[in-house]
């Protein structure tokens, strides 16, 4: 993290002008490893498509962060890249996303809703823990919801899991204390431990 210049710098400018909206375009390929990490003047980000990942820790801390519109050309969302970036309340995640990594968008209080598209075969442990989603459904294309993928998040009242998904792991949806409703398909066949 320290390696990149922003972990330093409180400002980046471009021709002159603060980023404080960023638009990665095609040619870039991937959003890097901490590429834009703890850049906290950073309010809106569009990933266009043909942007194929987004590294590990890319935008984690970026604490003004209020939308993130990802390209469907973008397959995985890497450890941490949203993690911790209090102020993200609108997510666009399209079809051809398949992976969510580990802490993905874990500690984002503001996320209240998201729709996880078709496609998606892998929600990592803690992908949305501590979140402030408040209603989730998960697509049946779904493999396996990983360990505490939801957990602490405590505005969470209601769960759609759709037919096809097969296992959930150990307290994927723990200490979510106003948790009413959950709607599980015959499909699931196992609830894993550690």
């Amino acid at each position: 993290a320290d390696a990149n210049p922003l972990y330093f710098a409180d400002n980046l400018y471009l021709n002159g002008q603060l980023v404080t909206e960023l638009r990665i375009p095609a040619e870039a390929g991937t959003v890097g490893t901490y590429a834009f990490y703890h850049y906290s003047k950073l309010a809106s980000l569009v990933i266009g498509d043909g942007v194929q990942a987004i590294g590990d820790y890319a935008f984690t801390s970026c604490v003004n962060l209020e939308s993130a519109d990802i390209a469907a050309s973008v397959s995985a969302i890497g450890i941490s890249a949203f993690h911790t970036c209090s102020a993200l309340r609108d997510v666009t995640l399209r079809e051809g996303l398949e992976r969510i990594y580990t802490n993905a968008f874990s500690q984002c209080a503001s996320l209240k809703e998201i729709s996880i598209p078709d496609g998606v075969t892998c929600i990592s442990a803690n992908a949305f823990y501590e979140s402030g989603l408040t209603a989730v459904t998960i697509p049946g294309t779904v493999q396996e919801i990983g360990t505490s993928a939801f957990s602490v998040c405590t505005d969470l009242y209601t769960v759609t899991i759709d037919s096809g998904v097969q296992a959930i792991w150990s307290q994927a949806f723990a200490q979510c204390s106003n948790l009413e409703t959950v709607n599980m398909p015959d499909t699931i066949t196992e609830i894993k431990s550690e």
